[in-house]
């Protein structure tokens, strides 16, 4: 490093010099606006700010321009036992939205697109080659892992394990598990109907079973509204 160079970065503490023109290299000859390469344990770069105003940002970068992809953030991280790419320590993670409100929410306000998350496994050539989703809590005393269907507004339909109803399997019409259940499957894996529901109306198309509140008995509604008797409650 040169005596220009060490000029050069105290004029970055104090702002009174101009670095866009050039490029900076820290152990290395830069390739980039800023290039850096060291063999360091622990931490390459750290950034810390005690900042205490409303909203603060520890970074805050943005990419516009004609290129064909625009890239925010490029991560590469191989080589060691364990590689991982990025760690959140604490806080939430929003995508389309600046104010998750769990650890991690996806937003999409523009009209005709998709808000979705792909999990995809590329290789078709060997049957280990999985792609799943795993809801896990830590046992009997914990909470429920389960996914909601939420129609804002109107309806919610929740599926999952009912960690409180003997770890029973359940779909609710509710936005709470075990809530309005519509059914339920034990652990026996016998499947349970609502033991008792006013005879729902035919929908065009389909064959519905319920249990009648009315007299008890198991009874199928066609389509075209014929209600037929399969066990009688006697």
């Amino acid at each position: 490093m040169t005596a220009n160079d060490n000029d050069l970065l105290n004029g970055i503490t104090d702002g009174t010099k101009d670095i866009y023109t050039r490029s900076h290299g820290l152990g290395v000859t830069p390739t980039y606006r800023l290039d850096i390469l060291g063999a360091l344990s622990g931490r390459s770069v750290n950034i810390s700010s005690s900042d205490t105003t409303a909203s603060s940002y520890l970074i805050y970068g943005t990419k516009t321009g004609a290129a064909t992809t625009n890239y925010g953030i490029y991560l590469d991280v191989s080589g060691a036992t364990n590689n991982y790419a990025i760690i959140v320590n604490a806080g939430r993670v929003g995508i389309g939205t600046i104010t998750p409100d769990v650890l991690l929410e996806v937003s999409e306000a523009t009209a005709g697109t998709s808000a979705g998350i792909l999990l995809s496994h590329t290789d078709n050539t060997n049957s280990a080659s999985n792609s799943f989703l795993d809801l896990t809590v830590a046992g009997a005393s914990g909470g429920d892992p389960y996914q909601r269907f939420n129609i804002s507004g109107a309806t919610a339909w929740v599926i999952g394990a009912d960690n409180s109803d003997s770890d029973s399997f359940a779909l609710s019409q509710s936005s709470t598990l075990g809530t309005t259940n519509a059914l339920r499957i034990g652990t026996d894996r016998g499947i349970g109907l609502i033991d008792g529901l006013t005879a729902p109306s035919a929908t065009v198309g389909y064959a519905k079973l319920f249990v009648d509140t009315a007299d008890g008995d198991l009874k199928i509604i066609f389509g075209d509204g014929t209600t037929k008797l399969i066990v009688a409650d006697t």
